[in-house]
């Protein structure tokens, strides 16, 4: 007879925070794992307010130096990381449609949630500009 093993809490809460702490990392590859750790457990594995700290956090207030062309205001640069956006969202969806194994359509449905708050975001930003815009 086949010994059956139940894991403790414990193991099945480790197994869980490595199996989250790879799904960030693959969420934000530019995000140092150190970091992306602290801030899990700083809001004790709630993913949903994790999700919102590293986007804001590790969004470019100014675009980069690649980014920026001569005469670009705060408008067409917010423009153009929407159309950006935009473009992550079509691919990671295509490559959402091919996935087969639950992991990675998990990964992936994740990081379209963060595409999708990040653009939500920049869309908030860009209603701004217009408003002050219209005031001056």
């Amino acid at each position: 007879m086949a010994q059956e093993y139940y894991g403790t809490a414990e193991e099945e809460a480790l197994l869980d925070f490595d199996q989250t702490m790879r799904d960030f990392r693959e969420m934000f590859p530019n995000v140092m794992a150190s970091q992306i750790e602290h801030v899990l457990r700083k809001y004790d594995g709630d993913v949903s307010a994790t999700i919102n700290e590293l986007l804001y956090e590790n969004t470019p207030s100014t675009p980069s130096s690649s980014q920026l062309l001569p005469g670009d205001d705060v408008l067409t640069r917010l423009r153009r990381r929407r159309h950006e956006i935009n473009e992550k969202l079509r691919e990671n969806q295509k490559l959402l449609d091919k996935v087969t194994d639950v992991d990675s359509a998990r990964t992936y449905e994740d990081q379209q949630l963060a595409l999708l708050l990040e653009h939500r975001e920049v869309n908030t930003l860009i209603s701004e500009e217009k408003s002050s815009k219209r005031k001056t």
